[in-house]
Order: C-alpha cells, then sequence, then structure tokens
C-alpha cells in the first residue's frame, strides 16, 4: 500500500528528480526484523547512464524511517553541507 509524504507530497515509495539525477530511496526487511536503507542515484540516459547504489549500516524499526534515511542522505550526498530539511512526516504505514 502507498503511504503519502505529505511534506513532499509523493507516494511511498517513488523515484525524486533532483536536477538531472534521480534519486530511488529504498527499504528492505532484515533477517532480525528492521529494516535497512539504500538510495540508487542516477544521471544520464541510454548508454551513458550511470547509477551509483549506497547501502547505509544502521537499521530502522519500520520501512518508512529506512526510506527517509536514505532520501536525506541521498540528497546529501548530491548537494553536501546543505540545510538539513525538517524530518519527514509519513504517515501510517
Amino acid at each position: 500500500r502507498a503511504v503519502s509524504d505529505s511534506r513532499l507530497n509523493l507516494p511511498f515509495p517513488r523515484p525524486l528528480s533532483v536536477g538531472r539525477y534521480v534519486l530511488t530511496p529504498s527499504s528492505r526487511p532484515t533477517s532480525c526484523g528492521q529494516y535497512a536503507a539504500s538510495v540508487s542515484i542516477r544521471s544520464g540516459q541510454g548508454t551513458s547512464t550511470h547509477d551509483t547504489v549506497m547501502r547505509f549500516k544502521p537499521l530502522f524499526l519500520t520501512s518508512a524511517a529506512a526510506w527517509a534515511y536514505a532520501l536525506a542522505q541521498g540528497l546529501e550526498h548530491l548537494h553536501p553541507g546543505a540545510a538539513t530539511p525538517a524530518p519527514l512526516s509519513i504517515s501510517s504505514l
């Protein structure tokens, strides 16, 4: 079921275009019942496509929390030192 992020007004999860990049945050369940976060940062088209995938060490109690962390880390990777946005308010799963 899709979860809405009221601050970004985007369904969860959905790729986010940031300039010439496409961020795709994701979360996956782990064997211990928590969630791991990762983000794909893609640029280019066709044979010139470049995709960087980052996986993160902290685990999260909810899929939404892992997704939000992955999104924040992806944005920080693209714009280091930019002002940190307010925490994402993700409605119920």
